[in-house]
């Protein structure tokens, strides 16, 4: 085909096809239905078949522009338009989106188109059968002839109509492609319908049948070897169904298997990249649905792709300034951690005797855990205190509280009137329901020890001379979330 293509040129180049399938087939068979109703077939009437083949080959090369190397072109403009579309069998991809649709219409019509011309096929050859039997061999069976001539010509039909629209499938595939990536949908094109392809088959067969049951009502069934003849024709005429089914099948099972491979590479999520090659109108009507169906399965999950890229897209902008919020936060609460922790002692030097040990370890990097040593006089005081909570806000508190714990020491001597000076405080300034524990000592210079406990863990005293442990607790509410709390505190 490949050479034909470049002999003939690509709109005459199916004609292989009809040579090795049509001719051979309905000249055999036109043939073989003389030769079972002649007891002699005259030589010269196989020269005329073989002459009436030669011209029609020679006409159809040249209305299919076959001759056009020799600068002799055809007459049809269908014809030059088609072989105008391909170099060499290869489609032009630089054409005006109308024309790829009229070389589309003119590629589904071509089987079709090529059957019309059966009759004239058969005349021709019959034409010139009859010119040698009438003018120069005189034989009488030209009724005969006529009647061999239109038995063949539904076999001669259906031969040309299958292998060129077999022919064409192929590049009907890859105008579609073309089309689709013009940005427009393929149309829907058909041909003929497959209630007509099964039609012929039947009539074929029914001819065949009579053909068949003539053959055995004639005279040649009673010579001798007449019954093998038959028979042997009867073989023949099985092959050429056969093989017309088999060529009329193909197109059905190619179509079907397109749709199975494009269903299959649609549900593994790929592009299906399915144009059909069919003619038949029931399966290029369900070709053209898939088709359709599939395109919007695919902006479906192209537009649902292109919205998950836009939202990760946002979502990693969103996070990305969310780190950065992140990184300035963390900066800020270093910052905050280091004053916070400027404000908690982690080492005192010795007084009267009195070894400071002190052990600070937040959960977070800032938290509501706090305490001091505050000296006055000839006294010293150590707080230990809990915020409600942790964290940033919990921190700010113990702030305001170590502030208020300061100036009210310096105001009083007494644990338990620290407590309800503190509390007087931080009930005014804190707004929250947060508040705070406490357990506060007073040593003085004679290490006598006075202490209050404002709801907090009681203080552990470990005697090493008798080895044991003594808890201090004091009645107390928690401080800052009642003004009412103040005459609770004693020391």
């Amino acid at each position: 085909t490949r050479f034909a293509v470049w002999l003939v040129g690509f709109y005459a180049a199916p004609l292989l096809h009809v040579v090795f399938t049509s001719v051979f087939a309905a000249a055999g068979f036109a043939y073989g239905y003389g030769r079972g109703h002649l007891p002699v077939i005259h030589p010269d009437i196989l020269e005329a078949l073989v002459i009436g083949l030669a011209i029609i080959i020679l006409i159809e090369i040249y209305m299919n522009d076959g001759f056009h190397k020799l600068g002799i072109r055809s007459f049809i403009p269908r014809v030059r338009f088609v072989n105008a579309m391909f170099d060499e069998g290869r489609l032009k991809i630089d054409r005006e989106l109308k024309e790829y649709q009229k070389l589309l219409f003119y590629l589904t019509d071509y089987g079709k188109n090529r059957a019309f011309y059966g009759p004239f096929h058969v005349a021709v050859v019959l034409g010139t059968v009859l010119v040698f039997e009438y003018m120069f061999l005189h034989t009488g069976h030209g009724d005969i002839y006529l009647q061999a001539a239109l038995v063949t010509l539904p076999i001669h039909v259906l031969f040309v109509y299958v292998t060129a629209d077999l022919h064409m499938g192929r590049y009907r595939s890859l105008v579609k492609r073309q089309l689709f990536f013009m940005g427009h949908e393929p149309p829907n094109e058909y041909s003929i319908s497959l209630k007509l392809k099964f039609a012929s088959i039947l009539f074929v067969i029914a001819l065949s049948d009579y053909i068949l049951i003539s053959l055995l009502r004639s005279e040649v069934a009673k010579s001798s070897g007449g019954y093998a003849y038959i028979i042997g024709f009867s073989l023949f005429s099985l092959a050429l169904l056969m093989a017309l089914t088999i060529l009329l099948f193909s197109s059905i099972f190619a179509s079907i298997k397109e749709l199975q491979l494009a269903a299959m590479s649609l549900q593994e999520g790929h592009d299906p990249d399915f144009y059909s090659q069919t003619s038949d109108q029931e399966l290029a009507t369900l070709s053209t649905g898939f088709f359709n169906a599939a395109q919007r399965v695919l902006n479906y999950r192209r537009d649902l792709e292109h919205q998950i890229r836009e939202a990760t897209a946002h979502l990693s902008a969103a996070n990305e300034e969310l780190k950065a919020k992140d990184h300035e936060i963390q900066t800020e609460l270093d910052f905050a951690a280091e004053i916070q922790k400027d404000m908690i002692p982690h080492a005192h030097p010795p007084w009267q005797a009195i070894q400071f040990g002190i052990i600070f370890k937040p959960m977070q990097k800032v938290s509501g855990d706090f305490l001091n040593i505050y000296k006055k006089d000839n006294a010293i005081f150590a707080l230990l205190a809990d915020v409600s909570g942790h964290g940033v806000p919990a921190a700010l508190i113990t702030m305001a509280a170590n502030d208020a714990f300061g100036l009210a020491i310096r105001n009083s001597d007494s644990p338990a009137a620290v407590f309800r000076d503190v509390n007087t405080q931080l009930s005014e300034q804190i707004k929250t329901q947060d508040y705070l524990t406490a357990f506060l000592v007073r040593i003085d210079e004679r290490l006598h020890i006075t202490y209050a406990n404002a709801s907090h863990q009681k203080a552990l005293h470990f005697r090493r001379k008798f080895n044991t442990i003594e808890s201090y607790d004091t009645n107390g509410l928690f401080i800052g979330a009642m003004a009412d709390a103040t005459g609770t505190y004693e020391e």
